[in-house]
Formats: C-alpha cells, sequence, structure tokens
C-alpha cells in the first residue's frame, strides 16, 4: 500500500490552529462587498476564505482567529479592530485595506500586495511580512516589535511615523535602493 500524502505544510503561525474550515460561525454570510456589521455575525474564526474575492467587505471587528486568507483579494476590505492570532493572508491583493486599530499578532502577510494599506494603531507585532509590497502603506503609530519584513520591497514608501518596536523588527529596509 502507498504511504499516505504528506499532510499540507502549515505555517508556524497556524501551528496551534485547526484545519481550517468553510463552516465557521459566520462563513455563510462572506462574500464581496458584504457588511458584517450590518449581519451583526462577526465570528470568522478558523474559517477559510482562501483565493475568495472579499474586495471592499467591511469585517470591522471581526473576530478571525486561525482564519486563512491565502491568495484572496482583499482590496479596500476594512478589517478595521478585528482580532486574531494565527491568521493568514499570504500573498494576498490587500491593494487599500483598511487594517487601523486590528489586534493580529503573529499573522503571516508574506507575499501580500499591501500596497497604500493602513495599519495605523495596529498591533502586529511578531507578524511575518516577508516579500510583502508596502508601497505607501501606513503604520504610524502600530506596533511592529519583532515583525519580520526580510524581503519586503517599497519599505521605504511607507510610513512608519511613531510606529512602536521598530527597533526590534527584523529585516526592516526604510532607505530607497541605491541609483533612485
Amino acid at each position: 500500500a502507498a504511504p499516505p500524502p504528506p499532510p499540507p505544510p502549515v505555517s508556524a503561525y497556524r501551528a496551534h490552529c485547526p484545519p481550517p474550515t468553510k463552516k465557521c460561525p459566520c462563513c455563510q454570510h462572506m462574500g464581496p462587498g458584504v457588511d458584517l456589521t450590518v449581519t451583526m455575525c462577526t465570528d470568522l474564526t478558523n474559517g477559510d476564505f482562501t483565493k475568495m474575492n472579499l474586495e471592499g467587505a467591511v469585517l470591522e471587528e471581526a473576530i478571525i482567529n486561525c482564519a486563512v486568507f491565502d491568495g484572496a483579494i482583499l482590496k479596500g476590505t476594512d478589517f478595521k479592530a478585528a482580532t486574531g492570532t494565527g491568521v493568514s493572508f499570504q500573498k494576498i491583493n490587500g491593494e487599500g485595506m483598511g487594517m487601523e486599530e486590528v489586534k493580529l499578532a503573529k499573522s503571516d502577510f508574506t507575499g501580500a500586495r499591501l500596497v497604500g494599506s493602513m495599519f495605523e494603531l495596529a498591533d502586529v507585532s511578531g507578524s511575518k511580512f516577508g516579500g510583502a509590497v508596502l508601497d505607501g502603506a501606513g503604520f504610524q503609530s502600530a506596533n511592529v516589535a519583532a515583525a519580520d519584513f526580510t524581503g519586503a520591497t517599497m519599505a521605504h514608501n511607507a510610513d512608519f511615523t511613531f510606529a512602536r518596536g521598530l527597533n526590534t523588527a527584523v529585516g526592516l529596509v526604510l532607505t530607497p535602493p541605491a541609483g533612485r
């Protein structure tokens, strides 16, 4: 008998999470432009939103522990004051995304397109931004302590005014490349 296939790789950030599901408490409401402040259903714990189009969705104050948004279209999506750990945003299109006041420590934004996204007053401490595009992103007064920005591009065009924890952030290059 052939051995079973290996399990899919699990991000270290999701090590404590069960496999994501399409049947989370409020998953049935999710789609482009949805407004969870109207549905009054904000529990997206462990939801699987891989490659979903959630452009323009209002997910304010959503509970997104262990949720997976990998490859999703999150252009203009509003996550203001959302909370969660182990959240995965790998390779999302998060252009213009609103992440103000989120509490998303130890989340994974690897390879994410975060052009013009706003992380003002956000807690993204210990999160991973490897290979993310940060052109025009705003991290004003955000907590970026121990966040890993190795390989992130265009950080010199992002705003880290009054960001906390810059001294412990890894790989953050705030100077423009030579010749520009």
